[in-house]
């Protein structure tokens, strides 16, 4: 992980922060919840699922198959780093909710 390759791809990095710490967890516990009437455990499990952060096996696929390392450890290095703010808010509104 180098910060110099984060210039190259902050749009990239910001989105895919966006999109995979909050837009699909939400998207995945509204479906659960009201669409398919998930509660409780369920609900913690979804949460627990969809908003982790990424795998660290996620830079190895990427190196190996040529794709975009750099990429990929900064998203590895940015999802760990933001979902303990995530998750913390992710569980304090679906509590409020009442959901679990």
């Amino acid at each position: 992980f180098t910060f110099s390759a984060i210039k190259g791809n902050t749009l990239k990095l910001m989105f895919l922060l966006l999109f995979k710490l909050l837009i699909v967890p939400f998207t995945a516990i509204f479906l659960g919840a009201y669409v398919f009437g998930f509660e409780g455990a369920a609900i913690v499990t979804l949460i627990s699922a969809f908003a982790s952060p990424t795998a660290v096996s996620s830079f190895t696929m990427a190196q190996s198959m040529g794709g975009d390392s750099d990429l990929a450890a900064q998203t590895v290095v940015f999802t760990s780093v933001f979902s303990i703010l995530t998750v913390f808010f992710i569980v304090a509104v679906t509590k409020s909710l009442n959901l679990f």
